[in-house]
């Protein structure tokens, strides 16, 4: 059984071989793992990618997620200049980012907020199809690696951030939850704007060739909103979404971190293949998941991130083993992470958590 077909069947409720590995890795961790500055896969995006599949390839897992082309970084003439120690990228020659060597890059000028302020200037707001992402080359990279891994992995994009996460991109933290109570329908307008967005990036995805797509947003958390808020401003979007994404033939799985156990049944009303990523930091529990949802969605995650930075090749064995009698019955099961490796996660952690689920992550041969 290859991977990819691994991942497919237990995003289908299944029951593959063993439970398959698919964490949440970015170039957070793949940077430090070869001694890269961050701030370089700010300025040389393919890095980024090359980064990604050294890792994957070295840690041996079935699943990973790749980013799409930001419309931002590719296809520009761009340069990186040290002034007073900082280092900045330059756009067309227009300073844009300051890169930090062990965090994401952050605007010199971030945008001015709020950037609507009203319906109508919602829907006069415009944004990428299909066609600009093929026609500038947005797409490449995830198509590349997909012709570099073929089978050998199961490999997902992202079109997330379509609720909360964005509504607070336009209008601010502050200002976006005083909408929510002040003007719904506003926030209506904009959060539904946002979800045609997602849903042309998830075309351009598929197009790319990918197996599934990645929905979800932070804010949406009941760390940070209430599950009434979940219900009225963001279900429906995350249905909406999942139907089209559906209907091109594609997974989605949907990830909301922090406090997403007051959500689960209503993650699982979205219809997506899969939720994600049961973090114990949020106080979630695989155990509690598997229960309440676990014959209706497949579960993906679970596994303390700061266990791969602070503990032993045996505390991440003994997690693991635990996560796994908790998640893997009757199949539906995805090993992962509970959100993205820290930074200085250490190999032989991750490398013993494959190895664990290998082990231990077999299901019984069919006959």
């Amino acid at each position: 059984m290859t991977n990819r077909e691994r991942v497919k069947i237990a995003m289908q409720g299944g029951m593959p071989d063993r439970v398959p590995v698919f964490p949440v890795i970015t170039d957070m961790h793949t940077t430090y793992r070869c001694g890269i500055p961050m701030w370089q896969t700010g300025a040389f995006p393919r890095l980024k990618y090359d980064l990604l599949e050294m890792a994957v390839r070295e840690y041996g897992f079935d699943g990973f997620e790749a980013p799409i082309g930001p419309p931002l970084l590719y296809g520009r003439a761009f340069c990186v200049k040290d002034e007073g120690g900082k280092k900045y990228l330059y756009d067309n020659g227009v300073k844009t980012l300051e890169l930090l060597d062990d965090n994401y890059p952050i605007p010199v000028t971030p945008p001015a907020l709020p950037l609507v302020n009203s319906v109508e200037e919602v829907k006069k707001l415009t944004y990428e199809t299909v066609k600009d992402y093929k026609d500038n080359g947005w797409l490449y990279e995830l198509e590349r690696l997909k012709k570099r891994f073929g089978d050998d992995a199961y490999i997902s994009s992202q079109a997330a951030g379509f609720t909360m996460n964005g509504l607070v991109s336009m209008r601010g933290s502050t200002q976006a939850m005083l909408d929510i109570y002040d003007d719904p329908d506003f926030v209506h307008e904009i959060l539904h704007y946002l979800t045609d967005q997602a849903i042309e990036i998830g075309k351009a995805i598929v197009e790319a060739g990918a197996d599934g797509i990645y929905i979800g947003d932070a804010w949406s958390s009941c760390s940070v909103i209430s599950p009434d808020i979940f219900r009225e401003f963001c279900l429906p979007c995350y249905q909406r979404a999942t139907k089209e994404f559906h209907r091109m033939g594609t997974d989605v799985y949907l990830h909301i971190c922090g406090n997403s156990a007051p959500l689960f049944e209503m993650m699982a009303d979205t219809g997506v293949n899969a939720i994600e990523p049961l973090d114990p930091l949020g106080g979630v529990s695989v155990a509690d998941a598997k229960k309440r949802v676990g014959d209706r969605v497949c579960l993906k995650g679970g596994v303390n991130t700061l266990t791969f930075m602070n503990g032993t090749t045996e505390d991440v064995e003994r997690e693991t083993r635990a996560v796994l009698e908790q998640g893997m019955a009757g199949g539906g099961f995805l090993l992962g992470s509970g959100d993205d490796f820290p930074r200085e996660s250490k190999p032989e952690n991750i490398k013993t958590f494959v190895e664990t689920a290998h082990k231990y992550g077999k299901y019984p041969v069919k006959k």
